[in-house]
């Protein structure tokens, strides 16, 4: 598939957020209790699901076998390799209880306790392509879908990340309705009514309660934040590519799983602890998350150089000529 420039813009956007908003979980004055965090919390992750739900139809042309062989080494490799890997590097920098953090990690299951967006990714992508092929209509597969994950145990986010995932899918295969003015205007409105009035930490998408009015109003502002920066990056495209030199932006966001998996090393207080903790201000922090995305994308252009080391960053290697395909 060509890459279309305004993804790769709000992919890099996301990304970004992703970073900042892990560290002023971390490093901010009010931690998770900041108005900054509280607001990304609100819908980046739900942007990440529909962005990965947006390139779903793809994958309904390929075979099962296809499709179960390319999600694995995509999302699973990375998954494995990068979380035992923060494992055994936190347990070095910390010698006196190196042996504790390893039994720690082994009773928490290992791999499957880490790294909890490129499971829930496998799983949705699996078990939606399956759905998918039974009932052979998108809109009957999706209400299935995400009625089963409601229904069974939350794994990893899946019963509030399904909804996003097929909102991609049809922001992709439904253009025509999300083009609509009505659909844009409605989910500005609703952004201003919830964040303005509703929005309390607790609705966040990673906190425990998931009773029907708190389900209901991550749906809205996740879908409505997602509708309406699909609309605008696709609006803005032209003036970011004009600033956008060597595609520098275009880059980070074709690596986004690798800046994933590998930011995860740069937010250890061990690290950056005594510089981040310096002045807990928003804009201080949102400065190191640029600091650490550019260091991330550094090392993801370096391993891609390689067969091997792409697969760890969840990029298809072509030797011809040292290019990348990732969803």
């Amino acid at each position: 598939m060509e890459r279309i420039k305004y993804l790769d813009y709000l992919k890099a956007f996301a990304i970004y957020l992703v970073v900042y908003g892990h560290l002023l979980c971390d490093y901010a004055d009010e931690q998770a209790s900041s108005p900054v965090c509280i607001t990304i919390y609100s819908f980046h992750m739900a942007l990440f699901m529909s962005l990965s739900g947006y390139f779903f139809q793809s994958s309904l042309k390929k075979s099962f076998t296809e499709v179960l062989k390319s999600k694995a080494v995509q999302l699973l490799i990375p998954l494995v390799v990068w979380d035992i890997m923060k494992t055994l590097v936190y347990a070095a920098l910390n010698p006196d209880t190196a042996t504790a953090i390893v039994e720690h990690y082994i009773r928490k299951g290992g791999p499957l306790h880490g790294f909890w967006y490129l499971k829930t990714l496998f799983i949705l992508y699996i078990a939606n392509y399956l759905i998918y092929k039974v009932v052979k209509k998108d809109w009957v597969a999706a209400i299935v879908s995400c009625t089963i994950f409601l229904i069974l145990p939350d794994m990893n986010f899946t019963s509030i990340m399904c909804p996003f995932f097929w909102l991609g899918y049809f922001i992709h295969s439904q253009k025509g309705l999300f083009d609509n003015k009505f659909t844009i205007l409605f989910s500005i409105a609703t952004i201003i009514v919830i964040l303005g009035f509703v929005w309390k930490q607790e609705y966040a998408y990673n906190q425990k309660d998931n009773s029907p009015d708190i389900y209901l109003l991550r749906f809205a502002i996740g879908s409505a934040a997602s509708i309406v920066l699909f609309k605008l990056f696709e609006g803005i495209s032209p003036y970011i590519e004009k600033i956008d030199y060597k595609n520098i932006i275009t880059k980070i966001g074709g690596c986004t799983l690798g800046i994933y998996c590998i930011h995860m090393f740069f937010y250890m207080d061990i690290f950056w602890g005594n510089t981040l903790h310096i002045c807990g201000n928003e804009l201080y922090i949102a400065l190191w998350g640029l600091v650490i995305l550019m260091l991330c994308f550094l090392i993801v252009t370096l391993l891609k150089k390689t067969r091997i080391t792409a697969l760890l960053v969840g990029i298809k290697y072509n030797k011809g000529n040292n290019t990348h395909k990732t969803n």
